[in-house]
């Protein structure tokens, strides 16, 4: 699934030496060389992020940027690829990247940003 529509039209503005995307707490991240998003990115891409506010607004086809539970310095950007919950009712993010067969399963509180863009 693709990500849902993050950034409406008129949230961008274009010109002739600039765009300009009017919205608050954007982002960016550079890419480590994992091949595990491509062909959607890779290397020397950079991604626009913002904070999802809540578990609410995160979709199956978005891209989340987290903190896997083994390594809590590292952030990993994977795609939702299915939500289901806890017995509690909180959400479980399923996340792969696009060139890797490895699910994880993930909850909010691990997710540090939600993809809006990529700039190649």
């Amino acid at each position: 699934a693709a990500p849902h529509d993050i950034i409406k039209d008129n949230q961008i503005k274009f010109y002739d030496d600039r765009v300009v995307i009017n919205k608050q707490g954007i982002t960016g991240a550079i890419f480590l060389d994992t091949r595990s998003m491509i062909p959607a990115f890779g290397e020397d891409a950079t991604g626009l992020d913002i904070k999802p506010k809540n578990s609410d607004h995160v979709a199956v086809g978005d891209v989340v940027v987290y903190k896997p539970i083994w390594n809590n310095d590292l952030l990993i950007p994977h795609r939702v690829i299915a939500i289901s919950s806890n017995d509690d009712g909180s959400k479980i993010f399923h996340v792969k990247g696009d060139n890797d067969n490895t699910i994880e399963r993930i909850t909010f509180d691990q997710i540090e940003y939600l993809q809006i863009g990529v700039i190649y």
